[in-house]
């Protein structure tokens, strides 16, 4: 019974470590793509820096980044991710 529960309870642990590792990732992951990002709630603006291509990190469907004046979403998960630009912008 001892090893029944000492197995649970280390495979309880590591489940633990694996989520802790995980938000840690998704994190370090949203601060790479709204560094330097402001929000303006008063106004409904966000405003994003500018960046001179796209992201090569680890990006998720919805990740939004600004590459040459032009916005861009994330349609595929993936590292880089599949983006497309918003829209018809010129």
């Amino acid at each position: 019974m001892t090893t029944f529960f000492s197995k649970t309870s280390n495979y309880r642990e590591q489940e633990g470590k694996e989520l802790k590792d995980h938000l840690r990732a998704v994190d370090e992951d949203l601060n790479n793509i709204f560094k330097g990002a402001f929000l303006f709630p008063q106004y409904d603006i966000v405003n994003l820096r500018n960046l001179t291509g796209l992201p090569s990190y680890t990006a998720y469907v919805g990740y939004m980044c600004v590459v040459n004046g032009k916005a861009n979403i994330c349609t595929a998960s993936g590292t880089p991710g599949t983006w497309q630009i918003i829209g018809l912008q010129t």
